[in-house]
């Protein structure tokens, strides 16, 4: 080996003495030294495991640096991952070819994959190569929730205060009975968000409404909460793996419901009315508030001798104090598209109006018979 120094090479030379034994003439044996000059022929590369096969999974900064040594002086050593035997899963890396570091090109998954291999080939500067692979262990480690989803993303307005109106649902590769779970809120910088109209049960992910929500006091019914699953992960003996947390942005619509109208009132109070009024006069108007839009509404009275055109009441027919009396009890209704009413008791005096009374006499005072 021209880079020894052991066995009497130096400096690619070593020595041999030959000895010549003449056992005829009985003459002294004769040595002979000899310099042999070794030539330098280019050696191969050779690539050593510096410490455990080992990579921790979902971790893209874990690395693998690899020792290698070249006999030949000033050689420079390059590292590649090459086809053949062992080569399935080199997909999964790539290298630092001078520094000679293997690298995951990806998270690596130990749920999938506890195990992974690469076929690495070294070639020096004079053209030698050799090729080998290594086989790597996977270490478990925590893996953060994902697909995480709503059980529901909507609400119904006025649904009520701290009314439950979904749950948190999501999916881990690691072993749930393995897993702690809490659930929260969370925001980050610049987000607007509606966090504070939302409550999360920790233990449990359920999600409640903190307000009475009103459909037409907000700005949209549109509502955004940021939710957090932190994962607790241990092994089978309890040994802590880590914590992790997920983020997900949920889109909450608040759902239009229908409400029935309020505030009905009549704009003229009448307290009291003239039998025999004309048909037709008009009465009063007919007020009433609705979320929905007051073009939802129509009116309706118990009363026949009233008439409602649209929002407004007028004497339907001749009302009489002989026949109806001095009281009139009456009620107005109102309805909204979705079937929803609200109504008002009311009631006037119909006043007596003094009429002409009718009579006949006869005009002869005697018959004649026959």
């Amino acid at each position: 080996d021209y880079e020894s120094t052991t066995n009497g090479v130096a400096n690619g030379v070593t020595t041999v003495q030959i000895t010549v034994d003449d056992t005829v003439s009985n003459s002294s044996n004769k040595v002979i030294t000899y310099s042999i000059r070794i030539l330098d022929r280019n050696d191969p590369p050779e690539i050593k495991a510096n410490s455990i096969l080992e990579f921790n999974e979902n971790d893209t900064t874990d690395t693998y640096t690899f020792s290698v040594t070249d006999e030949d002086e000033g050689d420079q050593v390059m590292m590649t991952l090459i086809d053949g035997e062992g080569d399935s899963l080199n997909s999964l890396f790539i290298v630092d070819s001078v520094e000679h570091i293997l690298i995951p090109a990806q998270p690596l998954d130990f749920e999938s994959q506890p195990r992974v291999s690469a076929r690495l080939r070294l070639t020096d500067s004079a053209g030698a190569s050799v090729d080998s692979v290594f086989v790597f262990d996977v270490n478990d480690r925590n893996d953060p929730a994902y697909n995480i989803q709503l059980t529901s993303y909507q609400v119904n307005e006025y649904t009520g205060t701290q009314e439950r109106f979904a749950e948190i649902l999501f999916e881990d590769e690691d072993e749930e009975s393995r897993s702690t779970y809490q659930f929260s809120k969370a925001s980050y910088d610049g987000e607007v968000l509606d966090n504070d109209l939302f409550s999360i049960i920790t233990s449990t992910g359920e999600v409640y409404n903190n307000f009475n929500l009103n459909y037409e006091n907000l700005d949209s019914n549109i509502l955004f909460l940021r939710v957090s699953i932190q994962d607790d992960y241990r092994t089978e003996s309890f040994i802590s793996l880590g914590t992790v947390y997920a983020y997900e942005l949920m889109e909450i619509e608040v759902i239009n419901v229908n409400e029935p109208p309020t505030n009905l009132q009549l704009a003229s109070n009448f307290n009291s009315i003239s039998e025999n009024t004309a048909v037709g006069t008009f009465l009063s108007a007919i007020r009433v508030d609705d979320p929905e839009g007051k073009e939802t509404v129509s009116f309706t009275t118990d009363y026949d001798g009233f008439e409602i055109r649209d929002d407004s009441i007028f004497i339907a027919r001749p009302l009489d104090f002989e026949t109806e009396g001095n009281l009139i009890n009456f009620h107005i209704v109102a309805t909204d598209t979705g079937g929803l009413s609200t109504q008002i008791n009311r009631s006037f005096n119909l006043g007596n109006v003094t009429e002409n009374e009718a009579s006949f006499g006869l005009f002869w005072s005697s018959v004649p018979e026959n």
